[in-house]
């Protein structure tokens, strides 16, 4: 017999907010907040930090800083082998240890070198993290709502590194140099105790997170080669395509600032007020979203994301030139479109990740991945500053042409 309508019960909050079922991973959802608010901490204060408490000179405070995150480049290829011998969570935690012991470096830091290596050991880290985290989605969604998982994922580090680095504002503008030292400390305890959740998670029937076969054993992983995924021309399309979303994302810490205040011309104060608006509807609105399009092929998905990227890029440039009050409203609504890219896009593309990867030995392929985005990030400052140097639109221009030009490439990787 059917319920009457007045019986049923109305849908439940994190339905309604398109939240994935979280029972039994409750230590994985915890340990994601926490690692975020770890990074959110310190990343966006290092500079000012080492300026502060180091008698180091500006210039070379940055070039230490940059030689850390060079020498930290090749990570993601020795984590791939060590992910499919070790498991992707006994690597994450590794890599928290490694963050907490470059936050201990800050803490005692007075030359380059130290700066350089305290870089190192949190980049280190963070590679770690970010090569291993699709395969820990992967895990957490037991193969159910996997693009709902990824959009709690995205959601998830934009609240903590969000609030991080509100509270480390807070505490330099409260406390000064000493809260800036105490934020250091508390950055290496979140990720001493982020490791330590995630090394306690298990699964619902008490199980460690890791591969296993039908027999109870653990899975032997194929050997799968580097050369296999360069073999792969479907895998190779999405590093593709990623590589474009690579460079969108830059746009935020790169371009934003320099091009609304110097070229632009609008208050310094919009450029501000325009990343808390991306940051914003990221944390509240990505589960949501996902929710409203799990449905839909990966692939379309992932082709309309690149085509609202260069939409965004059309609108940012086109707030040159324009009357103060015309440029804020183009900027506003470039801002919404370009966050509407990143929410639709980035879920889909990092289940893709697991999804055209092999179930077993896909170490190398979440590690090549993950080098798309550690080179486009390396590649992006340089390349941004020489475009904008050459002419204003050309960044915009550029960005848009990738967008555009990888929307046919994403067939390659849809369903056969």
């Amino acid at each position: 017999m059917s319920t009457p309508v007045s019986e049923r019960r109305p849908p439940s909050l994190g339905r309604r907010l398109g939240l994935p079922d979280t029972g039994g991973r409750g230590n994985y959802v915890a340990s994601t907040v926490i690692d975020s608010l770890a990074h959110g901490l310190v990343f966006a204060f290092l500079l000012v930090y080492f300026d502060r408490v180091t008698d180091v000179g500006l210039g070379t405070i940055g070039l230490a800083l940059s030689a850390g995150r060079l020498a930290a480049l090749p990570v993601p290829a020795l984590i791939g082998p060590l992910m499919d011998r070790f498991g992707s969570k006994t690597i994450v935690v590794a890599g928290n240890v490694a963050s907490s012991a470059g936050m201990v470096v800050c803490a005692v830091a007075a030359d380059a070198w130290h700066i350089a290596l305290a870089q190192l050991l949190v980049q280190t880290g963070t590679n770690a993290y970010w090569t291993c985290s699709r395969d820990l989605v992967g895990i957490a969604s037991r193969g159910e709502q996997r693009s709902r998982w990824f959009g709690l994922q995205n959601a998830l580090r934009n609240i903590g590194a969000g609030f991080g680095a509100a509270a480390t504002a807070g505490a330099l503008a409260v406390l000064g140099d000493g809260g800036l030292r105490g934020v250091i400390v508390v950055s290496a305890v979140s990720f001493l105790v982020a490791g330590a959740l995630l090394l306690a998670w298990r699964t619902g029937d008490g199980s460690a997170p890791e591969a296993e076969s039908e027999d109870g054993e653990e899975a032997a992983p194929e050997a799968v080669s580097y050369l296999d995924v360069f073999r792969d021309r479907r895998y190779m399309a999405l590093l593709g395509v990623n590589f474009s979303f690579v460079l969108a994302a830059m746009v935020l810490p790169l371009l934003i600032a320099i091009w609304t205040i110097d070229h632009v011309g609008v208050g310094a104060w919009w450029a501000g007020a325009l990343v808390v608006l991306n940051t914003a509807i990221v944390a509240l609105l990505s589960t949501v979203i996902v929710s409203r399009t799990e449905h839909r092929r990966p692939h379309r998905l992932v082709q309309f994301a690149s085509a609202l990227n260069a939409a965004s890029f059309a609108l940012f440039a086109l707030a040159l030139g324009l009357p103060e009050a015309a440029a804020v409203a183009a900027l506003v609504v470039a801002m919404l479109v370009y966050t509407l890219g990143e929410v639709v896009g980035t879920p889909y593309i990092n289940e893709l990740t697991v999804t055209l990867a092999p179930a077993t030995g896909a170490g190398r392929y979440h590690a090549a991945f993950q080098l798309s985005w550690s080179l486009g990030m390396a590649t992006a400052p340089a390349l941004f500053a020489a475009l904008i140097t050459y002419g204003a639109l050309l960044p915009w221009l550029f960005l848009g042409a990738v967008s555009v030009l990888v929307i046919p490439l994403a067939r390659r990787f849809a369903a056969p």
